[in-house]
C-alpha cells in the first residue's frame, strides 16, 4: 500500500473531482436511471459514508 502523503493527496483530489461529476450526473439524469442503477448508486454512497464515518471516529478517539 502506498502511504506517500503526496500520492494520497493527488488520488484524493481525483476522487473528489469524480464524485463531483457523479453528483452533477445524478442531478441531471436521476429521472432517467433505472431503479437498479439508482439503488446501486445509493448502496455505494452508503458504503462510502460508513467507511468515512468509521475512519473519522477512529481519528477522533485517538
Amino acid at each position: 500500500m502506498n502511504t506517500n502523503q503526496s500520492d494520497i493527496d493527488k488520488a484524493a483530489a481525483k476522487i473528489i473531482k469524480g464524485m463531483e461529476r457523479i453528483n452533477r450526473f445524478a442531478d441531471n439524469y436521476t429521472a432517467y436511471l433505472s431503479e437498479k442503477d439508482k439503488m446501486h448508486l445509493v448502496r455505494l454512497t452508503d458504503e462510502l459514508k460508513k467507511n468515512l464515518i468509521r475512519e473519522n471516529n477512529k481519528f477522533i478517539s485517538c
